[in-house]
């Protein structure tokens, strides 16, 4: 008679699924600095949560190819062999802290679509054999869906209240901590367009037709419209929008953006920009601490969302720059 407790393969696979909708309708929910910014007492970040599962997914796609589970997940072997998972988890976390958003959100669907489909390949009697059949070294005869469960749905669900917890907590930004993160941003954007000829920046372009040079520009000129906020001015006028436009949103904005400047030399947009972030930082280093945590709206009576200074200067510097890295290194090797 069959075990009533026994998940069939079929359930297995289905509650991978859900957990992993879950998660992510849940993570879709968080901002780019809720992810990256507030952390918990161990200095984890929500994004340091999730790198952690992807890992720990990593691990179980390689026991169940019979590979070594340790080196996939970059745990040296004596850590691995001591089962002190406080130890893997930091050294973890060290190792993917340098990821960036989007390059993590890249990595962790991979990932976690090479285990449902590794899952998938397999037969219900071979999710049921022991752990030690994959790994022949390991004593353990439980049986490896176990593992399956533990890192993922299991695992999902484990770190969800953490990551609740940390996001939900009053996040404050020191001057000095904010301009050390827009010029660590400023600095590796900078290097990357270093390293590319002029051809490069101004003549491939991706599917939309937008060049590096065009999401260069686009950069900035979001940058110069953080000024006008921080002035008090609305950022519509100051960057010559038409109302009708800025309230359809991002994308009809940035169209127009990217066909104002379109025929723009490297050499007119690299002095405007330079001129523009020049001008933020200036802007950024009159504020006092109070001003960049207070809200928006203390500077711009028209606004209506509750967001601090400091996290919309996070999404128009550092943050905005990461979101466009991944995308202009495509358009070069195109």
């Amino acid at each position: 008679m069959q075990d009533q407790n026994r998940l069939t393969k079929a359930e297995l696979l289905q509650k991978i699924e859900d957990g992993w909708q879950a998660f992510n309708a849940y993570l879709m929910t968080l901002t780019p600095v809720q992810m990256t910014v507030p952390t918990d007492a161990a200095g984890w970040t929500a994004l340091d949560h999730v790198l952690h599962l992807s890992v720990w997914e990593d691990g179980i796609t390689a026991l169940l190819n019979h590979q070594n589970r340790s080196a996939a997940m970059g745990i040296d072997p004596a850590t691995w062999e001591s089962r002190d998972f406080d130890a893997m988890n930091a050294l973890i976390q060290q190792r993917t802290k340098t990821i960036s958003l989007p390059e993590a959100h890249q990595q962790v669907m991979t990932v976690h679509q090479q285990l449902f489909d590794k899952v998938k390949s397999l037969s219900e009697e071979e999710l049921y054999r022991p752990y030690n059949f994959y790994d022949p070294a390991d004593k353990r005869d439980i049986p490896v869906i176990e593992w399956v469960i533990a890192d993922t749905y299991g695992h999902y669900e484990e770190h969800t209240p953490w990551i609740k917890a940390i996001v939900e907590s009053p996040i404050q930004m020191s001057k000095a901590e904010l301009l050390l993160r827009v010029g660590r941003g400023w600095d590796r954007v900078n290097d990357y367009l270093g390293t590319l000829s002029l051809e490069q920046l101004a003549t491939p372009t991706d599917a939309g037709g937008w060049t590096v040079k065009d999401h260069v520009i686009h950069m900035a000129i979001w940058e110069d419209g953080m000024i006008a906020v921080l002035n008090g001015i609305e950022p519509a006028d100051h960057m010559n929008i038409d109302k009708k436009i800025w309230e359809q949103g991002d994308d009809p904005i940035n169209a127009v953006i990217q066909q104002r400047y379109r025929d723009a030399t490297w050499a007119d947009v690299q002095h405007k920009r330079e001129a523009i972030h020049a001008n933020l930082l200036q802007k950024i280093d009159s504020l006092s601490e109070a001003e960049l945590n207070s809200s928006l709206r203390e500077f711009l009576q028209s606004e209506e969302s509750a967001r601090q200074v400091w996290d919309s200067i996070s999404g128009s510097t550092y943050l905005h720059y990461e979101e466009h890295l991944p995308w202009m290194r495509a358009i070069a090797r195109s």
